[in-house]
């Protein structure tokens, strides 16, 4: 029985051979090593027989194992008995134990057997019957459980994290420079560190890209997004410094898409790009929704000087053709739209935010009709190459409808390839 054998183990330990005691450790000895790696080290182990004595690595006894584990993984030397362990070992309470922790048993002459707790009421030993896991609380456990001790204050595993890149930056294929480049990450882009895969910030870290991964220090990265795509809110002039007293750098359209770097502020003051010119400007000045969208005519629309029916026609928008919307100009269901540098005022329900037609070229010249069939009249014509567009799923025994240059038509498609 593994009571007996535990018994007899820590009676010959403590009064036979003088080399296996060890001077008395402080408890809580401080490891960069994870439960992780102290259990597959111990794990290697598993089945392997169980010798009154048996300092490993063919044989153990209890106190053995849990010796020979500690010290092949941290490099840790622990007491050789179960006793010593437990005598150098802080108490912990059941609440409080975590895996990595020692597991103690007296079966009645003080403390005889030892393990190495895994969690979820388990524990991996060297008992009678080899190299186990058993549960703590079983039978032939439970009762002569005394408790939990610690001896190695293992590192908590860190799991992985979103980082971003400080700039463009070059994954290395191992942890050194002279190692070869797997990925290159744009600057500001999202990746994937593995915290456990380094002892301290100025190590090598792993980092995943994607589905690419590679190495390196984890000062290139932050925890906070480092840039940001926004959008013009009016007409902006980005200055050359950041004061309005500098001159302007570059001007900005209303509703154009910037990128804006988020580590680079001084006070409100952010450093802005726009198409590859660089300036300076208060974040307020920028939305980070569109302001501006792009919507389609689905028939002729006719843009009023103001936000009612009574007003004059500006401009008109032919069916097809795609307008800018000022998403942020509504007075009711009245919108801001700017349409061939002309603005005016529309219902936003008389135009659409999707794409109603395909672009197709014309083979040759052709006439387009009124009707679905030849006898009508032509109410336009293209030469060979122009574009037309093509109204999505208008196709009614080979006939599709068609605007060009304004004007609604119909012709077989087969006149017509798709632009891809």
């Amino acid at each position: 029985m593994k009571k007996i054998f535990s018994i007899v183990c820590i009676m010959v330990l403590i009064l036979g051979t003088t080399s296996f005691f060890s001077p008395k450790m402080k408890a809580v000895t401080n490891s960069n090593n994870s439960f992780d790696e102290i259990y597959n080290e111990a794990q290697n182990h598993l089945g392997k027989p169980y010798q009154l004595g048996g300092n490993g690595p063919s044989v153990f006894d209890c106190s053995g194992y849990t010796k020979y584990v500690i010290n092949k993984v941290t490099g840790i030397s622990i007491p050789r008995t179960a006793s010593q362990q437990y005598t150098a070992s802080d108490k912990i309470s059941k609440e409080n134990v975590k895996k990595g922790d020692f597991v103690f048993f007296n079966y009645g002459s003080g403390i005889a057997h030892v393990g190495i707790y895994i969690g979820d009421g388990k524990m991996i030993n060297a008992q009678n019957n080899g190299v186990k896991i058993d549960n703590i609380y079983g039978s032939g456990w439970g009762e002569y459980l005394v408790g939990f001790g610690r001896l190695i204050n293992l590192k908590d595993k860190l799991g992985s994290k979103e980082y971003y890149t400080l700039d463009d930056t070059s994954l290395r294929s191992q942890k050194n420079w002279d190692s070869s480049i797997v990925v290159t990450v744009e600057r500001g882009a999202q990746v994937v560190i593995d915290l456990d895969s380094a002892q301290n910030d100025s190590d090598w870290y792993k980092v995943t890209y994607g589905s690419k991964f590679g190495y390196m220090p984890k000062k290139y990265f932050s925890i906070n997004p480092v840039i940001k795509n926004a959008y013009a809110k009016d007409i902006t002039s980005l200055r050359k410094q950041a004061t309005w007293d500098s001159g302007v750098s570059v001007e900005i359209p209303k509703g154009a898409k910037v990128v804006i770097q988020l580590q680079t502020n001084s006070g409100d003051w952010y450093k802005v790009e726009y198409n590859g010119t660089v300036g300076y400007m208060p974040l307020k000045y920028f939305s980070d929704n569109a302001v501006v969208k792009t919507y389609y005519a689905p028939e002729t629309v006719n843009l009023r000087s103001s936000a009612n029916w009574n007003s004059a026609v500006v401009t008109t928008i032919p069916l097809g053709y795609a307008a800018q919307v000022d998403i942020q100009s509504n007075q009711g269901d009245w919108y801001e739209v700017t349409f061939q540098g002309k603005t005016g005022w529309i219902p936003i329900q008389y135009l659409t935010a999707e794409r109603f037609f395909d672009s197709y070229t014309a083979n040759d010249s052709i006439n387009f009709r009124s009707e679905r069939k030849w006898d009508s009249n032509v109410v336009a014509s293209c030469a060979k190459g122009d574009t037309v567009s093509v109204v999505k799923n208008s196709n009614v025994n080979g006939w599709v409808e068609i605007m060009y240059q304004g004007t609604r038509g119909y012709i077989p498609v087969q006149y017509l390839t798709v632009i891809k």
